[in-house]
């Protein structure tokens, strides 16, 4: 795993042991931290196990105030790091819990390892990169809102669960793996991309957007679509140069086609999406 975040000048957060109980690191924001101090960094108050905890005893605190943050160690169980991060970076040298990016406003979030649930629902913008897998709700709404993510990038290099990018609202989820079932139900606008298999009952309900894949499904799904035509298209290349931008020197291999029958759907809803599944495979 290659970080595409990197920094001479960063604060460190080094988890002391491993943590037995869920954390809350809504607080563990570098908007925050660039404009305190170190000691009370370590004084800041995190809840704990249903308890507040000072941050000093939990992580070792490494470097001085910086809007750049790094998280060290087995975090999978701190939920929602970066919500509503607005600028900065934060580095996750390890797995990390669910609610990642959550309401993510600006800046950059990137995970060496696996995350939760949850991850990037109701972002807005930014550039979330995982590079290994996440659970369900993968860029869809968080629990009690009408929409998913509303803008910003989301790579996930590995598997997504179910119900990824649900009621997507703008921006872009790119998926490296496998998606689970009842991917893009709902989507209301953006763009799915996924170079693995997709499960059941996709693109259910779409209105508006693109969803990429790169392989016919074989998966029961309930989207009424229009007649698969293949067509040319000159934007596929641009979106395959964007996503090199992003991978960095990650190697993953991208398509390269610019061919693709395409659908429009779901029209049992009267949307207007469109599905486009690539052919003429070539490989970058």
């Amino acid at each position: 795993m290659k970080s595409i975040i990197g920094s001479d000048e960063s604060l460190t957060l080094r988890i002391k042991s491993e943590l037995s109980a869920i954390c809350d690191g809504s607080k563990l924001l570098p908007q925050l931290f660039a404009a305190m101090q170190r000691h009370d960094i370590e004084s800041l108050k995190l809840t704990y196990d249903s308890r507040p905890v000072r941050l000093g005893d939990l992580f070792e605190v490494i470097g001085d105030p910086s809007p750049n943050l790094v998280l060290e160690g087995d975090c999978s169980r701190i939920v929602q790091i970066g919500e509503r991060m607005d600028r900065g970076t934060i580095l996750v040298r390890g797995p990390a819990g669910t609610g990642l990016a959550s309401n993510m406003q600006g800046g950059s979030v990137e995970v060496l390892g696996n995350c939760g649930d949850h991850l990037a629902c109701n972002m807005r913008d930014g550039f979330v990169f995982v590079h290994g897998s996440a659970g369900d709700h993968v860029a869809g709404p968080a629990p009690g809102r009408q929409t998913g993510m509303r803008g910003g990038d989301c790579i996930v290099l590995g598997d997504v669960g179910d119900r990824a990018a649900e009621r997507l609202r703008r921006g872009t989820l790119f998926v490296g793996g496998n998606a689970g079932d009842y991917g893009a139900a709902q989507i209301i606008a953006g763009t799915v991309i996924v170079l693995g298999e997709i499960g059941s009952h996709w693109a259910q309900g779409m209105k508006r957007g693109s969803i990429i894949l790169s392989r016919p499904t074989n998966g029961a799904f309930s989207a009424e679509l229009t007649t698969a035509r293949e067509y040319e298209l000159s934007f596929l290349p641009l979106i395959w140069r964007h996503l090199e931008r992003l991978l960095g020197d990650n190697t993953i291999k991208l398509p390269s086609s610019r061919w693709a029958t395409r659908q429009l759907g779901d029209r049992a809803n009267q949307g207007l999406g469109e599905v486009l599944t690539l052919t003429r495979h070539s490989y970058s």
